[in-house]
């Protein structure tokens, strides 16, 4: 008998919203507070306690960031791969449930994949694999990151990686920096290339403190590379005590620079941090620590324990949340007793009580609207239309940017019912590809302004000039926007009778989260054609 399994994701049709808090003890006691929201669900959701003797035990998190991240272009692959790598050294530090079973796997994977984004300069691409498209920055990112992998036991490509290094060479040669970078942008390629320095052992202590006056103004992913460099200097003068104290502040100020996040905001802020934390690890803790620890909720107990070994694995309390914690106020007190720094985690997983049912910008506004071609005409579908199997659907998509963004990335789930169409392809119909660019529906939101900047002029870098079709997702990149409005379309078909969820449509800087646009929900209905 022939049979054939088949493995389909079911999607959440609403996230769970995490909120953490980091801290270390070097006394006796400590304490956290914490605020419930009022509007969260009761029966879904757990509060965590999670205590470990070493600095790199609430990293965790970003290593599940960057295993689950959604996203594709050349640095977000290979900042997943190098991460990849680091998964098994930093197991034992790590949750005993966070799993990376593929994880050499996924590393060979990434490094098969560096031809593909290299143009013929040598030079790395984020998308495109042409010259103009090659970014000094990811360059040289992409060669410091051959060098970890390579300590890793994983060396790279030998041809991409030597081109790579005759790239670079020309470019410190001729001292070439595009013209439109920032003098931010400017000075985060010269703090990697002070990390990158620090590694050959070719960076001098005068070089490090040159430095030290622009930590306030750095970002965090410039701190990450900074204490890089810090402790390379330390590595081979661990007798001096100032730079050593610089290390340990700066350790804590990228340690609590997470937040209300269980991880650092970027892929790039990701790597950087844990590899830097990594590096602090092996110099910093050396004397085994012997302490006891216990943890509690106002007078609830969460649990207790004891360390002896820095690799030791954390210690997780866990709590599920209950009918009178909406809106609570309460404290977790620490108790620790014994040799050695102890660092803690509180983390809130919940869901709110109410699904999203309006828009949110934050510095991006998006919408989204479907439309169904009917008797040769375009028709807005409306929430009481039902569409039949075998339809066509344009779906228009929004963007209006109040002012300049970098690398923002807008993406539209797609409903169950709906397969996108891949106007590339030879097989597809080619009314359905010509959809994307033709007349719009009456009553469209695109007939509300006269500015906007069409799909089919986006060339350029400055665009959203690449487009990946997945059958969950649409999503549209791009490096530097303007500010101004922005429409982007795809077609779809309709291949599924049945009702189901339009999840909202969602933009971000990729490295600036924070700056994003949520759209808002919607309901498909789909009946099977006579």
């Amino acid at each position: 008998m022939d049979g054939l399994t088949a493995t389909l994701p079911v999607g959440k049709r609403q996230r769970r919203e995490v909120a953490a808090s980091y801290g270390m003890v070097s006394g006796a006691t400590a304490t956290e507070s914490i605020l419930f929201p009022g509007e969260m669900r009761a029966d879904s959701g757990v509060l965590t306690l999670e205590l470990s003797p070493s600095v790199l035990g609430g990293t965790g998190g970003a290593l599940q960031f960057l295993r689950d991240y959604p996203y594709g272009c050349w640095e977000q692959k290979l900042a997943r791969g190098v991460m990849a790598a680091l998964y098994r050294p930093l197991k034992p530090y790590l949750q005993a449930d966070f799993l990376w079973p593929d994880s050499s796997k996924a590393v060979k994977e990434t490094l098969a994949l560096a031809v593909e984004y290299q143009a013929p300069s040598g030079g790395m691409t984020y998308y495109k694999a042409k010259d103009e498209y090659v970014s000094p920055y990811l360059s040289a990112f992409t060669a410091l990151a051959f060098n970890w992998l390579r300590e890793e036991g994983y060396p790279a490509p030998e041809q991409v990686e030597q081109r790579l290094h005759d790239y670079l060479q020309n470019l410190l040669r001729h001292d070439a920096v595009p013209p439109e970078f920032t003098k931010g942008m400017t000075a985060t390629v010269r703090a990697l290339a002070l990390a990158v320095l620090a590694e050959r052992d070719k960076v001098a202590l005068a070089d490090v403190l040159r430095y030290q006056p622009q930590l306030p103004a750095m970002s965090l992913f410039g701190k990450a590379c900074y204490l890089k460099a810090l402790l390379a200097w330390l590595k081979a003068n661990p007798a001096d005590a100032t730079i050593g104290e610089l290390a340990v502040n700066l350790t804590r100020t990228l340690t609590l620079s997470r937040k209300v996040r269980d991880h650092w905001p970027s892929t790039q802020e990701n790597l950087f941090a844990v590899k830097a934390l990594g590096e602090y690890a092996g110099l910093y803790e050396e004397r085994e620590p012997q302490m006891t620890v216990a943890g509690r909720l106002d007078e609830e107990s969460l649990g207790a324990g004891e360390f002896t070994a820095y690799t030791n694995p954390p210690l997780v309390f866990t709590r599920p949340l209950q009918a009178g914690d909406a809106g609570r106020r309460a404290v977790i007190g620490l108790e620790k007793s014994g040799d050695g720094r102890l660092y803690y985690t509180t983390r809130l997983t919940y869901s709110p009580a109410q699904l999203q049912s309006g828009a949110v910008d934050a510095g991006i506004e998006v919408y989204r609207e479907y439309s169904v071609k009917r008797d040769g005409k375009w028709l807005l579908l409306t929430e009481d239309m039902v569409l039949r199997t075998g339809e066509v659907v344009k779906v228009d998509l929004y963007a209006s940017l109040p002012a300049e963004r970098f690398f923002v990335v807008l993406e539209d789930p797609v409903p169950g019912g709906l397969e996108p169409v891949n106007r590339d392809l030879a097989t597809a119909a080619g009314e359905d590809a010509e959809s994307e660019t033709g007349e719009m529906a009456h009553g469209s939101y695109y007939h509300g302004y006269d500015d906007w900047q069409e799909q089919r002029s986006f060339s350029s870098r400055w665009s959203f000039y690449h487009r990946e079709l997945h059958h969950d997702a649409v999503r549209f990149y791009s490096e530097r926007l303007a500010a101004g409005r922005y429409h982007l379309s795809y077609t779809a078909q309709a291949i599924a009778p049945g009702e189901f969820a339009a999840l909202p449509v969602h933009a971000e800087e990729m490295y600036a989260p924070d700056i994003h646009g949520i759209g808002i929900p919607a309901a498909l209905k789909i009946e099977a054609a006579e």
